[in-house]
């Protein structure tokens, strides 16, 4: 019987059964830490019989009995799965003729779920027997995902916005640019958004995704041939499609920019500052409205002393008063106005119509007895 027994042992040492391969699920790499819905990608590798088919599915949870909290993405039917949804749902893998396979899982954790310290498994179904295999469970961080918090608001518009600030839309070169502020105290993300003219005018300017405006800060946009000198309709467009935002001007000179004042109201100015604060600079009164202020200043007179303007020329002894300007034309002030408006335009205009009014009421009070002295000369001349 020791005899059987020894040949048993060298008959098994010369020709050793075949080894089998032993059935293994692992996850060979996954995030550190992941957040609620954040989706993220597990890296496997599966070790099962030689070609053979299976479901896979990924689950997760704060314990072994609560493993039900992960949702894993089908990317067949561009469809997420929870634990409970129906194998028949899930993806379908199946290994090599060494029974291997490797690859990678897309999953994401679902709102609700206990933040800390949580684990992580591979469960598979064979498909043509329906023998359930899992991998050993890994352990993760979950934590809150304040960026998709972010970027939810920013969609929505409800408590984020942004504004225009500052453009320039006939600058020499063809670079037209438009700044866009951020007044609020968190960043503002601008995936999706855009810059555009008129409706069904020329293609909008898609904002690149992934841009963002940190809190207070300045975005400038550059593009070209876009925003036309004869006047245009500059708007801004969430990624919702809406209309938050938008400003027309008519026809434009060469440089021309305009940009906010401290109220809020648009302005032309001298003085670009892409990416800054904006300073006004530039302005001035328009010959149109001084010439108007000293019109209303004429016509404001009596009847009286518009009387004696009439006459003007016939006490004056002037032939041809129509090679004159009328008492209306104000031709010689604008000028003086072009002049003083360089140095401080708003504080000039009270002293030219003061001046002004002075001289009509001198003509008023002082043309009678103007006239009267030259009918005594008349009467005297005659006698």
């Amino acid at each position: 019987m020791l005899r059987g027994f020894l040949v048993f042992l060298f008959i098994t040492f010369l020709f050793p059964a075949p080894i089998l391969a032993q059935n293994n699920i692992e996850i060979v790499d996954l995030p550190e830490s992941v957040g609620i819905e954040e989706e993220f990608e597990l890296s496997v590798e599966i070790a099962m019989p030689a070609s053979s088919t299976y479901y896979i599915k990924a689950r997760a949870g704060a314990a072994l009995n609560s493993m039900r909290m992960a949702l894993t993405y089908n990317s067949s039917t561009k469809t997420w799965l929870g634990d409970t949804s129906a194998w028949l749902g899930f993806p379908v893998i199946s290994t090599d003729e060494n029974g291997f396979w490797s690859g990678n899982l897309k999953v994401k954790i679902k709102e609700g779920s206990q933040t800390g310290l949580n684990l992580i498994l591979i469960s598979l179904k064979q498909v043509s027997t329906g023998k359930k295999s899992n991998s050993a469970t890994v352990e993760f961080i979950l934590v809150k995902n304040t960026t998709k918090n972010s970027a939810t608001n920013n969609s929505s518009d409800k408590n984020l916005k942004v504004i225009l600030n500052e453009f320039s839309p006939a600058p020499e070169g063809n670079r037209e640019w438009v700044e866009i502020y951020n007044p609020n105290s968190s960043t503002v993300d601008l995936t999706g958004w855009q810059i555009d003219d008129i409706p069904k005018g020329s293609s909008p300017f898609k904002i690149p995704d992934k841009t963002k405006i940190i809190s207070k800060g300045y975005k400038v946009f550059y593009f070209s041939s876009k925003l036309n000198n004869s006047g245009d309709t500059l708007r801004l467009i969430n990624s919702n499609g809406k209309v938050l935002e938008k400003f027309s001007y008519g026809k434009v000179e060469k440089d021309t920019v305009f940009a906010k004042d401290s109220k809020g109201a648009w302005k032309s100015t001298t003085t670009p500052t892409p990416g800054k604060e904006n300073k006004i600079t530039g302005q001035s009164v328009s010959s149109s409205k001084s010439s108007n202020a000293l019109n209303d200043s004429v016509s404001g007179l009596t009847s009286e002393a518009q009387e004696v303007i009439s006459t003007l020329p016939e006490i004056l002894g002037i032939e041809n008063p129509s090679s004159f300007s009328d008492a209306s034309d104000t031709r010689p002030i604008q000028a003086e106005f072009a002049q003083t408006t360089n140095t401080n335009p708003q504080s000039s205009i009270p002293i030219i119509l003061v001046g002004f009014g002075i001289i009509l009421i001198g003509i008023a009070f002082g043309i009678p007895s103007l006239k009267q002295q030259s009918i005594r000369k008349n009467e005297t001349t005659h006698n």
